[in-house]
């Protein structure tokens, strides 16, 4: 019964020195400005604060991310939601919306963009490293990947020249 408590006291630490270990790792990458604590509340619990930092969109572009991350149980008030926009358009601004080549796509960009998960995202990398996908429809036989986060997000995403 000791040990038990034991462990889950160890477990539950652990679990603490995490959560603030990611506080202040996204606290550390991210440019001061209005918003930043609000886009650390809001989205730190899902992602890492290079997720962000890995992207440039227009206010557009980020209002679309901000969308779909809504309909994937992203939970703010209507002033949270448009202070996220705000930082995110201010500190991250780029281009309108480009679409991310999947054959010449990072780890984080197939995290971030695709919405893929970790393992997945390497899984994809691995797959693409050896068959460069020619349409977006050439992933579904992707053993490993979600290919319907990929087709939700195809706007943002496109299959092109692989890298050589």
């Amino acid at each position: 019964m000791r040990l038990d408590f034991r462990l889950r006291s160890s477990a539950f630490a652990f679990a603490v020195i995490l959560a603030v270990a990611g506080y202040a790792n996204a606290q550390s990458q991210l440019p001061d400005g209005k918003g930043r604590d609000t886009v650390i509340k809001v989205c730190g619990n899902c992602h890492e604060a290079d997720r962000s930092a890995a992207l440039r969109l227009s206010r557009e572009g980020w209002q679309a991310m901000i969308d779909d991350m809504k309909t994937q149980g992203a939970t703010a008030t209507d002033a949270e939601f448009a202070e996220v926009l705000d930082y995110l358009s201010t500190q991250f601004e780029g281009e309108a919306v480009r679409r991310l080549n999947l054959n010449t796509a990072t780890q984080v960009q197939l995290e971030s963009v695709a919405g893929l998960l970790r393992s997945q995202a390497a899984t994809l990398l691995k797959y693409l490293g050896k068959n460069p996908c020619k349409e977006l429809s050439d992933l579904k036989k992707v053993q490993g990947i979600d290919y319907k986060k990929i087709e939700e997000r195809k706007d943002f995403l496109m299959c092109g020249a692989p890298k050589k």
